[in-house]
């Protein structure tokens, strides 16, 4: 897919986007102004039969307690993602000038730890969330968009600042 031209960054160097949730990720190469899928990745809850797990404990005819081993465990599924993400990462041997990340902050880390070290020291920007369903071109626009500024956007907020910046220089032993 073509790049438009108001995101012209992308043209001049050979891009790897890593857009991830918590058990999927869609890898983008950006090179020579066009954006493909290099590899997306899925892992899928596991299904349970119908009663599968399912436990009762009875006493003198009478049901105790029951429940089942239904839910899925997280840590298993992020350990298989997490170790089909690493493997797809040794398969892209392109020449790569920058990384930038997208991921939900549960995984962000644990994604940054896998990287090597050749990936990871070209890493540009990281945005927190999940960005699985955006179009190409959408998270494009997102590692795109500038940093909010910290500085007050309006003339009150301005002056409430000043005003504390007044009283911290007139009172002792308040920190800068």
């Amino acid at each position: 897919m073509k790049i438009p031209e108001k995101l012209s960054q992308f043209t001049t160097t050979t891009s790897l986007l890593l857009v991830s949730g918590k058990q999927e990720m869609v890898m983008y190469i950006v090179q020579n102004g066009e954006i493909e899928v290099a590899k997306h990745i899925s892992i899928p809850n596991p299904t349970y039969s119908d009663n599968e797990g399912h436990f009762k404990v009875r006493s003198g005819g009478d049901v105790l307690r029951s429940g089942s081993v239904r839910e899925t465990d997280d840590r298993e599924i992020i350990v298989k993602f997490m170790n089909e993400t690493e493997s797809a990462l040794s398969e892209l041997t392109e020449d790569i000038d920058q990384v930038y990340l997208s991921a939900p902050t549960t995984t962000k880390n644990e994604i940054l730890h896998i990287l090597s070290p050749q990936l990871a020291e070209k890493l540009v920007k990281t945005v927190d969330g999940n960005f699985c369903s955006a179009t190409p071109i959408e998270v494009l626009e997102l590692f795109t968009e500038e940093e909010e500024s910290s500085a007050p956007t309006t003339v009150e907020a301005q002056k409430i600042l000043d005003k504390s910046n007044q009283a911290r220089e007139v009172i002792p032993g308040t920190p800068d």
